[in-house]
């Protein structure tokens, strides 16, 4: 029984390279993707803040609640 094999051609190996480029372009080129990171990049600032401010305020606060506690009977 002989086998028969599939030719692969040099052309062939060009023609999915130039694909494979084209593909990449479209990606670079593609802003949607570009929206979703700085949305991304908001979110994680935002919570640097929330974080870095609660850290500041967080003995200031329990100084307060302290205060108040000792004024109840």
């Amino acid at each position: 029984m002989v086998l028969a094999h599939a030719r692969f051609d040099v052309r062939d190996q060009w023609a999915i390279h130039a694909e494979e480029i084209k593909m990449i372009k479209r990606f670079l080129m593609d802003e949607q993707g570009l929206e979703l990171s700085e949305y991304a990049v908001a979110a994680a600032l935002v919570a640097l803040a929330t974080v870095a401010a609660f850290s500041m305020l967080s003995s200031k606060i329990a100084t307060r609640i302290t205060t108040l506690g000792n004024y109840i009977p």
